[in-house]
């Protein structure tokens, strides 16, 4: 049975009902300099969530970043924010850029579907579990970089994995709020347009059982058009001319579907 492998965090980025096509991976490239923020960030978090804080300057020069001076103030402004304590599984692994994997279905005894991802931040925050995911962004409308963060399925996904699915990896404390609805997500921002750059987070991102019906129906069309791809086998080609010059550009390359089918067995 083939073993084929869905990043969670892709669903995000890139459209599901589209993610097997050619124009999905031709979407416009964030900026290389955002990119390197938004990880840049997230090493620095989880150094701190974990205990293990590391100078934000040696972040930054190990990723290139043109302007630690920038990031730097940035930083300043995350480490103001009113964290909580880190949850913690049952491992008592600090939930902070947190791995997961499982298998989800079988597809015509062909076909082992398995769901992976790496949630960012888990906490608890006036007594609901709050999934919290880090952005960077470059728009100068504070406004329109909220909206578009709002319109991604990525915490929804999150949430849905942790109630159907994860809900044994967590302590009884945090299962019984998970089981019972008490979750929700929230958006983390870097604006990288405000100088010094702007922190602020985004309003609570909840789902209802009508949601969690979507996310399955999402997620077996996506299956589907995956499963497809690997029938096609080598007949499949990767882009090539103009179009490959845009794929080629693409930061989303190690989760295109078309361009690493073979990796994905």
């Amino acid at each position: 049975m083939k073993q084929i492998n869905i990043s969670v965090n892709a669903l995000s980025q890139l459209s599901c009902a589209r993610l097997y096509q050619f124009r999905s991976v031709m979407r416009l490239a964030i900026s290389d300099e955002v990119f390197k923020w938004g990880t840049a960030i997230h090493e620095y978090r989880e150094a701190i969530d974990k205990d293990k804080p590391e100078p934000i300057l040696s972040i930054t020069m190990r990723h290139g970043i043109k302007d630690p001076g920038a990031i730097y103030a940035a930083s300043l402004s995350l480490d103001q924010q009113a964290f909580p304590p880190i949850c913690r599984d049952v491992n008592n692994t600090p939930m902070s850029e947190w791995q997961f994997g499982f298998p989800y279905k079988t597809i015509n005894d062909k076909y082992q579907i398995n769901l992976r991802g790496i949630i960012d931040r888990i906490d608890i925050v006036q007594g609901a579990v709050r999934v919290l995911d880090y952005k960077s962004t470059r728009k100068a409308d504070k406004s329109a970089a909220l909206a578009e963060w709002g319109s991604q399925l990525q915490l929804p996904f999150y949430i849905f994995v942790l109630t159907k699915f994860l809900c044994h990896l967590l302590p009884d404390e945090l299962a019984a709020k998970v089981s019972a609805g008490k979750i929700f997500g929230q958006h983390l921002g870097i604006f990288l347009s405000a100088k010094p750059p702007c922190v602020g987070l985004s309003s609570g991102v909840s789902v209802t059982p009508d949601t969690f019906d979507e996310i399955e129906w999402l997620l077996d069309d996506l299956i589907l058009k995956t499963c497809a791809i690997h029938e096609l086998g080598d007949r499949l080609a990767f882009p090539e001319g103009s179009a490959y010059g845009l794929c080629h550009k693409c930061n989303f390359l190690p989760i295109c579907l078309i361009k690493n089918k073979d990796k994905q067995q």
